[in-house]
């Protein structure tokens, strides 16, 4: 993949900091590894294809994938190393994978199995080929029982970091329901990450207010609202109040809707504390607290110091961290994703440090990747 990783040492941030950690890399575990830990009487369901009805018929680019990228890359260990991690210096790789639609079907017991199988594989075959590699694990959160089990069953096993889920639902994800996921989510130090792009499927509601759109360039353009719509679901019914230690993840909904949801909600706060009696604090201050951004894909607007002043009123120095979407085809280079005007120490704090302080606790289970050396 040399056209992709063309100049990836050029520079000089092998001496800015241990290396580069990418918060969203899209490695897949097989399913044929995923079918051998299903219980016998799912199988056949899963095999065919009974978790993929109601996919919306989009233009993927080609299947997703960059051209570049070789075929089944994303499957293979060695082939993420080779391709991604030695060429671009990446020491921390957070696995957010697929699969992450177990909470839009109506059959929780395959849901909650198929999330039961898929950590199994990922954590007992996928990991162990890298050191550098943390994993996320799936939840069904309409079976809150079972979610729970899964927590606590790797809560304490190192090289899981937190969890990867939807921000599409059939609740909003600030519903009651929910709490003793997020409870116990909490109390593991397991990051929440939401990943767009399940909306309309399955049984969830279209993809925006305005129904169903009809092309990719709609779709893609809109999946902001739906991270919008999320992010004050969580803020307004209180979880943040409820689950002081909860951080959650927005993996590619965008960043720069943030700061104009700031400004409604401190508003309507002032407005209406009635109705959410447990903010103590602005809205603003939860979101600046609890949630979390990633850059891929970032805003691109003709004017770079647009993008870093509205960064630097979301939290450019805290909440925003660096996915490459590895091997999406819309990939971040880590040279090439930010505007010249942001500083070397706000890259640095993107590329690397960010992401170390939201996942402090892996890195403290699991402290030394063999890529992340002194320099």
């Amino acid at each position: 993949m040399s056209a992709l990783m063309e100049h990836s040492k050029q520079t000089s941030r092998e001496t800015m900091f241990p290396g580069i950690f990418d918060v969203e890399i899209h490695a897949h575990v097989p399913n044929s590894t995923i079918l051998t830990r299903l219980p016998q009487r799912f199988r056949p369901a899963y095999q065919a294809g009974g978790m993929a009805h109601g996919k919306l018929n989009f233009d993927q680019r080609g299947g997703g994938n960059r051209k570049d990228a070789s075929a089944g890359a994303e499957s293979d260990p060695a082939a993420i190393r080779r391709e991604l991690l030695e060429p671009l210096g990446i020491c921390r790789a957070i696995l957010t994978g697929g699969n992450y639609d177990t909470s839009i079907y109506a059959d929780l017991d395959l849901c909650s199995a198929l999330a039961a199988a898929y950590n199994a594989a990922l954590i007992e075959e996928f990991l162990p080929g890298d050191d550098a590699f943390l994993g996320t694990l799936r939840l069904n959160f309409n079976d809150p029982e079972a979610a729970v089990a899964e927590i606590e069953r790797w809560a304490d096993h190192p090289r899981v970091a937190g969890i990867t889920t939807s921000t599409a639902g059939i609740e909003t994800p600030g519903s009651r329901r929910y709490d003793p996921i997020f409870a116990a989510a909490a109390e593991a130090g397991f990051i929440i990450s939401y990943h767009t792009t399940q909306e309309g499927r399955a049984l969830c509601p279209p993809p925006s207010s305005a129904g169903y759109p009809s092309r990719y360039v709609e779709y893609h353009s809109g999946l902001a609202t739906s991270a919008i719509g999320h992010a004050a679901s969580l803020i307004t019914n209180g979880v943040f109040a409820r689950h002081p230690k909860l951080r959650v993840l927005y993996l590619e909904g965008g960043i720069a809707w943030a700061l104009p949801l700031m400004w409604q909600l401190d508003a309507d706060w002032r407005r209406f504390r009635s109705e959410v009696p447990e903010l103590k604090e602005r809205p603003s201050e939860y979101l600046r607290r609890h949630i979390h951004f990633t850059t891929q894909p970032i805003e691109e607007p003709d004017n770079g110091r647009d993008l870093l002043a509205v960064y630097k009123a979301i939290g450019v120095e805290r909440n925003i961290v660096f996915s490459t979407d590895f091997p999406h085809w819309d990939f971040d280079h880590p040279d090439r994703f930010l505007p010249s005007c942001f500083s070397r120490a706000q890259r640095e704090r993107i590329l690397y440090h960010n992401a170390a302080g939201l996942y402090d606790r892996s890195l403290q289970s699991w402290p030394l990747a063999r890529s992340e050396v002194a320099v």
